[in-house]
């Protein structure tokens, strides 16, 4: 699953997401969102403003972004998961 997934999505996302360390986190941490809602809630929403924050100081300066963004992430993708997370935390919110 992991290695179809690089194959499709490999041009287009870091290559730090396609390992298995990252998928069963992203499992475990979807298992605790469904049980604890509010919680989850809130926490997507701060990380979320965090990310936007972040992407959109890298997005101004190319230093600053090559200082804190890993490999081939661009502030292009912190931004569009930041909306991503903001997203899915009010989703959360509205469903808690």
């Amino acid at each position: 699953m992991i290695e179809a997934s690089e194959r499709r999505w490999g041009s287009l996302l870091p290559e730090w997401v396609f390992n298995r360390i990252v998928f069963v986190v992203a499992l475990v941490l979807f298992a605790l969102a469904i049980v604890f809602r509010g919680v989850t809630s809130i926490v997507l929403l701060i990380a979320g403003v965090l990310a936007l924050m972040v992407g959109g100081a890298s997005y101004t300066d190319a230093v600053m972004a090559s200082k804190l963004l890993p490999g081939r992430t661009t502030p292009t993708h912190l931004l569009i998961v930041g909306v991503g997370l903001l997203a899915v935390g009010i989703l959360f919110g509205i469903i808690a």
